[in-house]
């Protein structure tokens, strides 16, 4: 167990692909914050018992008595589970009402919670009246709460599943990592509201929505030094393309947050090769990485091979969790 983790009251976990481990991940956590009253939600729906894509059997999501919960009604009234409800939150996913419960007995149980921003920091504000140590399972691919202050660490989960090539999985790892890492920009005085901010040595350019032909009438006009892109919301595939076919060098690109970079991987080599600095207004808390060398199909990992070169390349904390049990 690292310190950081120790320190955090609220940690979200997330997969960069699916079966990289992440429910695993979360089992592990629970157990060991079992002394602890821990809380437990998602944002999106996970602990199905099948792998839709592949359909083999899935880790199931562990819950304990003591626990505090808030997962859709339908989910709790297909389960074993005995509880005492603590809250209706009038908050509600595909499947039903989000309730936060108090779990009486162990057993599994499918976790369906709060599908926005907004709704998961409404849940997380009643859970911490009630645990000390609230967990938040990832949807597959949602890194997108990675932003919310109320979160103090997430915990990243990569593995076999990525690729069968285990040099393009450590890659992939690490520009994820690096993402999660980007610093954070220098203060700066905007004059009023828009989506995209470019700060040239001629002035400053708004633009209230993200249309890409009057963006790039200012990014290919020679007489212009670009300096600065703020951009706010999502950084697209398409945004991502019109920069570097600009061929502007040199400048510094803002987003929010490192959930807001988007766009294929491969696409940051052609913005290191154009110099391009990326920062982020609110860095993100990651904290901990997590490895499943197994793959569902295929060949897996060895998983001292897999752990060793992950650590030639990213400079954090790395845990296999089903050897750590």
């Amino acid at each position: 167990m690292t310190k950081k983790l120790d320190e955090c009251q609220v940690v979200g976990i997330i997969g960069i692909a699916k079966n990289t481990g992440k429910t695993t991940t979360l089992n592990w956590l629970i157990k060991k914050h079992l002394h602890e009253t821990i809380g437990l939600t998602s944002i999106g729906l996970d602990g199905e018992k099948m792998d839709q894509i592949h359909f083999l059997p899935k880790p199931r999501i562990v819950v304990h008595q003591g626990m505090i919960v808030a997962t859709a009604k339908s989910c709790l009234d297909e389960s074993t589970i005995d509880y005492d409800l603590i809250e209706k939150t009038n908050l509600f996913t595909s499947i039903g009402e989000i309730l936060i419960v108090r779990i009486k007995n162990e057993g599994f149980l499918v976790i369906a919670g709060p599908t926005t921003n907004r709704e998961l920091s409404m849940v997380l504000k009643t859970m911490k009246q009630y645990a000390s140590k609230i967990l938040i399972d990832g949807a597959l691919n949602r890194m997108t709460f990675s932003h919310i202050d109320e979160i103090d660490g997430l915990v990243l989960a990569t593995g076999a599943s990525v690729s069968p090539i285990m040099e393009e999985t450590v890659e992939r790892t690490k520009r994820i990592v690096d993402l999660f890492h980007l610093n954070k920009t220098s203060d700066y005085i905007i004059k009023k509201q828009f989506k995209i901010l470019i700060i040239t040595n001629c002035g400053e350019f708004y633009f209230e929505d993200k249309k890409i032909s009057p963006i790039e009438t200012i990014l290919n006009d020679r007489e212009l030094e670009i300096q600065r892109i703020i951009i706010k919301g999502a950084i697209t595939e398409s945004l991502i393309d019109a920069l570097i076919q600009s061929r502007n060098r040199n400048y510094e690109l803002v987003g929010e947050d490192p959930s807001r970079f988007i766009f294929q991987l491969n696409k940051l080599k052609y913005l290191d090769y154009l110099g391009v600095n990326m920062t982020v207004e609110k860095q993100s808390k990651l904290i901990l990485l997590t490895i499943n060398p197994y793959r569902p199909t295929h060949q897996s990992y060895d998983s001292n091979t897999f752990m060793k070169a992950l650590k030639d390349k990213i400079n954090m904390k790395i845990i296999d969790v089903m050897r750590e049990e």
